[in-house]
């Protein structure tokens, strides 16, 4: 069966800007700033998100469409869901400043042991004691994000992970996911499978094992890992994620504006904003993502139609929300 996925490039880049290079080396000077006004001052960082504010985004059928609409007439309509529980899962997250950078949220060294954070309510990292200085941006390491919606039924919440980072490598861990896996997670946290190409996303369908999954990503050419079904060549292709044949890390790098001094207290939120994070074509109008089960009268299903003659089908896709910062 072949199947669309549809992906927005611009939804990575319009929330913010993102650098993919060798981890360490931009931490090389870690902790380290030199020069300018000595002492140091007092931060609190929080992480969180904001539900209630709708990031700018365009729909995958028609740039701008809005709920409701059909514009390419295939009988889906453009839905949208807003996670009910959302997590990351985070390598390292760093401040950078004129004259060097400090790791707020240290190293773990390999992605699989990311610190997973749920956002649903706010997370507050303890008060950081920084040098003195001007600290232009963030920047983290991000695996994964993980976010739950009804799934088949408004009283069935499924948790869903996306892996923005590739954990098959000695170095990070053997995971065994690449960038744009996506599997299901049980109420424990416990990964039940990888999501299958044309399948229902439910536990007799869901794979064990990654093995050939292949999405519109292709096949990285430094690493030779395949990609999974988020994401296509305009992403992953991009320059920025070019990072050599054992490593392939997500770096999200945003403005902070924060000046330290002597003696001062700050604060710095760091929220991701969820509200419509979840896209599809929704055929049998209950405004809730069915994968390949249900449908309209014509047979068509949510994520699992296409028709290679017209060039229609059922698009769907995860738009993550990157994050937004603000000091004080």
């Amino acid at each position: 069966m072949i199947v669309r996925f549809t992906f927005i490039l611009a939804a990575f880049v319009l929330f913010g800007q993102f650098a993919c290079s060798e981890a360490s080396e931009d931490t090389e000077q870690s902790n380290e700033l030199t020069g300018g006004e000595g002492g140091t001052g007092q931060v609190r960082v929080v992480l969180g998100i904001n539900a209630s504010q709708l990031a700018t985004r365009k729909a995958l059928e028609t740039p701008g469409s809005p709920t409701g609409s059909d514009a390419d007439g295939d009988g889906g309509i453009v839905a949208f869901s807003t996670p009910q529980r959302f997590w990351v899962a985070l390598k390292k997250v760093t401040f950078l400043a004129d004259d060097g950078s400090v790791d707020v949220l240290p190293d773990t060294g390999r992605l699989t042991n990311a610190v997973l954070l749920e956002l649903t309510d706010d997370q507050v990292l303890d008060a950081l004691a920084l040098p003195v200085g001007n600290y232009h941006s963030v920047e983290m390491e991000l695996y994964y994000y993980q976010l739950e919606i009804p799934l088949y039924s408004a009283d069935s919440p499924q948790a869903i992970r996306v892996y923005l980072s590739d954990d098959d490598f000695p170095d990070e861990g053997m995971g065994g996911h690449h960038q744009g896996d996506i599997t299901l997670v049980n109420e424990d946290g416990t990964e039940i499978g990888w999501v299958d190409a044309g399948m229902p996303w439910t536990d007799s369908y869901l794979l064990a094992n990654r093995g050939d999954l292949k999405g519109a990503g292709g096949t990285d050419s430094q690493t030779g890992h395949a990609r999974g079904l988020f994401g296509d060549g305009n992403l992953w292709e991009n320059a920025l994620f070019q990072q050599g044949a054992s490593q392939d890390i997500y770096i999200f790098r945003g403005p902070l504006n924060l000046n330290v001094r002597a003696g001062s207290v700050s604060n710095v939120e760091v929220r991701f904003q969820t509200q419509n994070t979840w896209f599809f074509e929704d055929f049998d109008g209950d405004g809730i993502f069915s994968p390949c089960q249900g449908g309209d009268a014509n047979g068509h299903q949510d994520a699992c139609w296409y028709d290679e003659s017209s060039g229609l089908g059922a698009d769907w896709a995860p738009l993550f929300p990157m994050p937004v910062m603000r000091a004080d």
